[in-house]
């Protein structure tokens, strides 16, 4: 996404002009987990396996130490929810590649994408 002068937010596919990332996915309906806050993190990296705009770390099921471009706290009711996040990044100037975005929820990996600037 680039910000336009007036605030809004439009979608490229051009590296130099990236300003934010929006990263949306789904939670499906399950009558088995438990309602509730759950905490989810969104981990962007380049290529080379850089992390995009690193703000902090968590721990995965497996132990390993993460670091994250974002997070938020969804609400779970059991239902599908839709989850929408735009995480800013101050670097200007992404170089044009490949960037991978990963999405954790409750520290387990919920998927995985990968996009392409050109």
């Amino acid at each position: 996404m680039r910000e336009r002068s007036n605030g809004t937010l439009k979608e490229t596919t051009r590296a130099k002009r990236v300003d934010a990332f929006r990263v949306s996915f789904k939670i499906r309906e399950n009558t088995i987990a438990e309602s509730g806050l759950k905490k989810a993190h969104i981990v962007i990296q380049n290529a080379a396996g850089k992390i995009i705009n690193s703000v902090g770390e968590f721990t995965d099921m497996t132990g390993l130490d993460i670091s994250y471009s974002d997070a938020t706290d969804v609400d779970y009711t059991n239902r599908d929810l839709e989850v929408i996040l735009v995480t800013d990044i101050p670097e200007k100037n992404l170089e044009k590649g490949d960037y991978y975005i990963k999405v954790y929820l409750e520290n387990k990996l919920l998927g995985t994408t990968k996009i392409n600037l050109k």
